[in-house]
């Protein structure tokens, strides 16, 4: 005899982000996107993964495989042990978030360092020498900044109101733009936020999501759901890596995980990988 009683299943954080985006998007009800997801399964329809949707252990040899990667400007990318590289640049601004409760209360030179621009940062996460109006702020009137940046905590997970809240404050601020805040962002959670730059636009653009130029609305909403998108992948809701041989590069690209895209989308990378 059949045993006709329902089976259970429990979905891990990534399915059920997927799935609420497809009921956000208008899809239907949670019960119809699974039913229209197990229909597409059965007909062998169902697409293939994103392209950035890796496991952990294919994201992390992702980011270590960019270390020393030749660049368009002649130069290298270069991601851990050295001091001109994601890893001290992220580590340096680290440090100052967590000697500085405030934004302010940083020096003229920590703030120019964590905002992306002055002789002491390799530009890394974004570059902010040419953001004419952006550094005044900054040098000046730190304080408009950190009115919306000393909200986000430095740890643990914040939530879609208060980032939605941040981001539009931030974009409010006369001089500051899309790149110059998220650059802000990702230089106090590495985990958690994609400084989007000149540098790396086209790929954000062709492979994760196009973001729309004009009111700070559509940039707000664009961005946002980008985030979405990367915090759904398989790597960004793997768990810490523990401590070990071998496992102090792989902690730091933990640590880092959402910001270090920028390695993989950065100018002519390959971000679909060799074959």
């Amino acid at each position: 005899m059949s045993d006709s009683r329902p089976v259970k299943v429990r979905l891990g954080p990534t399915p059920l982000r997927l799935l609420d985006a497809a009921v956000e998007h208008g899809f239907g009800s949670r019960s119809e996107v699974v039913a229209m997801c197990l229909v597409e399964v059965l007909r062998g329809k169902l697409p293939e993964r994103h392209a950035l949707d890796l496991d952990w252990e294919d994201f992390a040899d992702r980011i270590r495989a960019q270390d020393g990667k030749p660049t368009t400007n002649g130069g290298s990318m270069t991601v851990f042990s050295h001091p001109q590289s994601y890893e001290a640049e992220i580590e340096t601004c680290q440090d100052l978030w967590r000697s500085n409760e405030h934004f302010a209360e940083m020096s003229a030179q920590e703030r120019a360092f964590v905002a992306g621009f002055g002789p002491e940062t390799t530009g890394f996460l974004g570059r902010m020498e040419g953001a004419a109006h952006f550094k005044p702020v900054v040098r000046n009137h730190p304080e408009q900044i950190g009115k919306w940046l000393d909200q986000v905590p430095l740890y643990g997970a914040i939530d879609d109101a208060l980032e939605r809240k941040v981001l539009k404050g931030l974009l409010k601020i006369k001089g500051v733009a899309l790149a110059s805040a998220t650059r802000l962002l990702a230089s106090k959670r590495p985990d958690l936020y994609l400084s989007v730059n000149g540098a790396n636009i086209d790929n954000v653009n062709e492979f994760l999501r196009r973001l729309r130029a004009g009111s700070s609305v559509h940039r707000v909403d664009d961005y946002l759901e980008t985030l979405r998108l990367i915090r759904s992948f398989r790597w960004f809701n793997a768990p810490k890596p523990r401590p070990g041989r071998g496992s102090r590069k792989e902690r730091f690209i933990w640590s880092a995980r959402i910001a270090l895209l920028d390695a993989i989308m950065y100018e002519d990378v390959d971000v679909e990988g060799e074959e």
